[in-house]
């Protein structure tokens, strides 16, 4: 007898439970299109807020951006100074993310990187979405460094200091900042 479709949803051929499978799948399918959804939805949001950031001179914003990279470098490394090393080595700065969103809590410090980062970009645009959608697309973009389950990792991360951690931790977010903030929001040079 040959195999038929209905055999590939049952463990029996031609058994029951093909429904359930079917189902099962089906709600699978649904969770990882909610997912999708959601995640267009934040960006298409972040698109829709006409922010413009201004400050009254070039001065004003250089010493605000200078300070709040300040406090974000120091957010980041005292983050990597508290994280244990066996959480940074399994998952790399996947471990920075919201709970809901797949973060490893590490006694509670898993979004301090992220709400300094939303507290600073609050202080600069006055808008709480902004800066939330903005901070979880910062720190989105960390997934690159991820732990076990990069080629290499070993040798990687048992040739880095803290201290290159930590480096490598804030230059990204600071790269992410200046591309995501600076050249999306900010006014131009011209127009002081």
């Amino acid at each position: 007898m040959e195999p038929q479709i209905i055999d590939y949803y049952n463990e029996l051929p031609h058994g029951l439970h093909v429904i359930d499978k079917m189902n099962q799948e089906l709600e699978d399918l649904q969770k990882k299109y909610e997912k999708l959804e959601k995640a267009f939805n934040e960006l298409k949001d972040l698109q829709n807020l006409n922010i413009r950031i201004q400050f009254p001179s070039i001065e004003d914003r250089n010493k605000k951006h200078k300070q709040m990279m300040d406090k974000i470098k120091e957010t980041c490394n005292s983050f990597i100074d508290e994280c244990p090393n066996d959480l940074l080595y399994d998952y790399g700065f996947n471990c920075i993310s919201r709970p809901l969103q797949g973060g490893v809590q590490v006694h509670g410090t898993y979004s301090d990187i992220i709400g300094c980062i939303e507290n600073e970009l609050k202080r600069i645009s006055n808008n709480d979405k902004w800066s939330s959608l903005c901070s979880d697309k910062v720190v989105s973009e960390l997934s690159f460094f991820r732990g076990r389950e990069m080629p290499h990792w070993n040798k990687l991360y048992n040739e880095l200091t803290k201290d290159e951690i930590k480096d490598i931790l804030f230059n990204h977010i600071e790269d992410r900042i200046y591309d995501l903030v600076y050249t999306n929001y900010y006014t131009d040079e011209d127009d002081y």
